[in-house]
């Protein structure tokens, strides 16, 4: 009977040992393919920013904004943008105070937002386009900037689903603009403190709108801008973890360059608050 369960044991032993090899061995051979994955790969969503001619004279301030998130990006030159396949490899796409887009960027937009691009729109972007194309723009925005405010006015968080995380973001005044939503599923993050409590950022599936003019001197501080940056980046998955990507270089790469694919059609996650 001993005899019996030494020997039981012993075959046990054996059976975990080669189980151990086993999984070495399999290890062993997927460890070399793991060293092949690349840093886009890897990356769940990339930030690409619109450059304009709108927007020029601010791109000192919109850089420092950028930088102060930690996120790598890539440039759209907005005089080249003429279809989808030019936003490369690009997740997220911030549009800083872009006035005016054409016919055909609207359409790329389109295009590349329902194969799982998402926006993040700030100031009166869109506003001077064509009436054809403003309405466009409204539907993929899911808000449009109304009307501007005359004077600074206090920014109020509600809701709960896109919150900055720094304090410096949750207080002071600032020259904004009123929007107005234009989807069932868009809703205020932020309100206006006003009388009407009239929405300051709206976001929807698809799009977060920004009511001021995000990276503009005297609009807003550098670190009330960045925080409310990070907040809409996070939304979406971009973060400074996250962004397995982020290279030290002098001046950040055109969109397509090296990588003229559309997003995959797997759309960009969405991270919510947990109750």
């Amino acid at each position: 009977m001993l005899k019996s369960v030494s020997r039981l044991k012993k075959e046990v032993f054996s059976l975990n040992i080669l189980k151990k090899r086993n999984f070495i061995a399999l290890i062993s051979y997927l460890c070399p393919f793991a060293l092949f994955i690349s840093p886009a790969t890897a990356v769940t969503a990339r930030l690409g920013v619109v450059k304009a001619q709108e927007n020029a004279a601010q791109w000192q301030e919109i850089t420092k904004r950028l930088q102060a998130t930690g996120v790598d990006y890539c440039i759209v030159d907005a005089s080249k943008w003429r279809n989808e396949t030019d936003l490369g490899g690009v997740r997220v796409l911030l549009l800083p105070n872009v006035d005016s887009l054409d016919w055909a960027q609207a359409s790329a937009l389109e295009v590349w937002m329902a194969r799982g691009g998402r926006v993040i729109v700030t100031g009166p972007t869109g506003n001077l386009s064509l009436p054809e194309v403003r309405k466009q723009l409204r539907s993929l925005f899911g808000a449009y900037w109304g009307f501007s405010n005359s004077f600074p006015i206090a920014l109020e968080v509600v809701g709960g689903q896109l919150v900055p995380t720094q304090p410096q973001a949750m207080s002071g005044d600032l020259v904004g603009g009123t929007l107005i939503p234009t989807k069932a599923d868009s809703e205020a993050a932020a309100i206006w403190v006003t009388e009407e409590r009239v929405p300051a950022v709206v976001f929807s599936n698809r799009a977060i709108y920004i009511g001021w003019r995000w990276g503009m001197e005297g609009v807003a501080t550098p670190a009330f801008d960045t925080a409310w940056l990070e907040a809409a980046l996070g939304r979406y998955g971009v973060t400074r973890q996250s962004n397995l990507s982020m290279l030290k270089r002098s001046e950040p790469a055109q969109c397509n360059e090296g990588n003229p694919l559309l997003p995959p059609q797997q759309e960009a996650p969405i991270l919510r608050d947990r109750e």
